[in-house]
């Protein structure tokens, strides 16, 4: 439990904490954010957890993406990098377009529904 509650975040909040985590590892490797996308799925089997799918665009150098990595690497929360594709840009004087898909783990938050006065 300690660990799920360290490394899993609750569904209501976890875009917004994600986000801003890639945002700011962005910021410190100097490595320039562009869109994201967010999109979650239940995982068979576990009545509360859910796989989160974070596909981001991103646009600077090697040197930039590695230290954006090392920063995803060291962040709080737990996430998997699953993909990674940087192409270089045309006259870009060596800047890649990096497109990044992460997987985080979510906790789905139980809602209590009330059914009014009895």
């Amino acid at each position: 439990d300690v660990f799920m509650d360290h490394y899993f975040l609750g569904e209501r909040t976890a875009y917004s904490i994600i986000l801003g985590q890639l945002v700011q590892a962005a910021q410190d490797a100097k490595i320039k954010a562009k869109e994201h996308a967010f999109a979650t799925e239940p995982i068979e089997g576990s009545d509360n957890l859910a796989m989160m799918s974070i596909t981001g665009n991103y646009e600077g150098t090697y040197a930039d993406l590695m230290a954006f990595i090392h920063k995803i690497d060291r962040s709080p929360g737990l996430l998997i990098i699953e993909s990674l594709n940087a192409t270089p840009q045309q006259g870009g004087a060596g800047l890649l377009n990096v497109n990044m898909q992460l997987d985080a783990f979510v906790r789905q938050d139980r809602v209590t529904q009330l059914n009014g006065p009895p």
